[in-house]
């Protein structure tokens, strides 16, 4: 799991930029230092990001050549909705035909350099692929022992919320059905079905803007999705790419972020900021300070506004021990 130290002090270190903080008893904030001489620091708490991993199953037939793009175009969306949440994450991408990750860079995490250009040229997968459309068969071997040690090493972590994104305009016509796959995920996270969710970027039954490949409606993807607590998304809304900001948010949602206190704070004097936003003490939209863990904890339906590359968020509190 990555950790993310944040420290009271002169100033924050965080990716390489420069922030300036406030002291562990004021909330005024501090002019920049004078690097000639040693800062004082004193630690307050790191924050546990929670690991995700991604893996988009893309439909590589002909028929695919303007929902890629649409999907590739838009992935800004998705990639700064996730710097919002602050997951720890691995992305992936393998083709309905081939469970290899594809790339020049296999898997692309938070840290990797121009993230955004490598995700965006391994969601085009091309349309030269195979028109027998294969998923939940093609997540199986891709999270199998044999591609995990090769070509796929390094994708899958066993603690990390696995979620998987099928895009396509066709149905799953492979071997394996929603339950069985959905067991065999399952088992290999422990059986902890929190562990596991599943998107799907198709044309459902009843809509008939765009057309389907072979006419055949995704009904075993859409089961899938469903057992696995996921959301499904239309393939045939022209904004489709701008509302992947929805599985970014779901992923949010399921996951547990809190920030480790390394001392035991005055409750009353905590305060948390990101950037220019300060952050409400509420349950649901903010956060709350957890006594028996030390923690501070953010809630699920937290709203973040971007900021610079760099920032991160600020605990601030008087120690109970001085």
């Amino acid at each position: 799991m990555k950790k993310i130290f944040f420290e009271a002090i002169s100033v924050v270190v965080l990716l390489g930029t420069f922030l300036t903080a406030c002291s562990p008893t004021t909330e005024k904030m501090l002019p920049v230092p004078d690097f000639s001489k040693p800062s004082v620091k004193e630690s307050m708490g790191e924050l546990m990001s929670p690991p995700v991993d991604i893996l988009f199953v893309i439909d590589n037939s002909g028929s695919m050549d303007y929902h890629q793009t649409n999907l590739s175009s838009n992935i800004k969306f998705f990639i700064d909705g996730l710097a919002t949440q602050f997951i720890d994450y691995n992305i992936g991408v393998v083709t309905s035909d081939d469970a290899r990750l594809r790339g020049a860079v296999k898997v692309v995490r938070s840290d990797t350099p121009r993230l955004e250009d490598h995700i965006r040229d391994n969601l085009m997968a091309g349309t030269y692929g195979s028109a027998y459309e294969v998923f939940l068969d093609i997540i199986e071997k891709a999270l199998s022992p044999a591609l995990l040690a090769n070509e796929n090493k390094d994708f899958y972590r066993p603690k990390a919320l696995l979620a998987t994104v099928i895009l396509t305009d066709a149905e799953d016509q492979g071997t394996i059905l929603p339950k069985q796959m959905y067991d065999k995920l399952i088992a290999m996270k422990g059986g902890d079905p929190n562990l596991l969710t599943a998107y799907s970027v198709v044309i459902p039954p009843g809509e008939n803007r765009c057309a389907r490949d072979e006419y055949s409606t995704p009904d075993r993807i859409i089961e899938y999705t469903k057992l696995a607590n996921g959301l499904v998304l239309n393939l045939c809304d022209s904004d489709y790419g701008k509302k992947l900001v929805k599985i970014v948010e779901d992923i949010g949602y399921k996951t547990d972020l809190y920030i480790q206190l390394l001392k035991v704070p005055v409750v009353g004097t905590i305060s948390v900021t990101f950037g220019s936003q300060k952050i409400p003490n509420d349950l649901d939209k903010g956060w709350t300070y957890s006594p028996s863990r030390n923690a501070i904890l953010l809630g699920h339906n937290l709203q973040l506004k971007k900021e610079p590359k760099g920032t991160g968020i600020v605990v601030n509190f008087t120690p109970a021990d001085i």
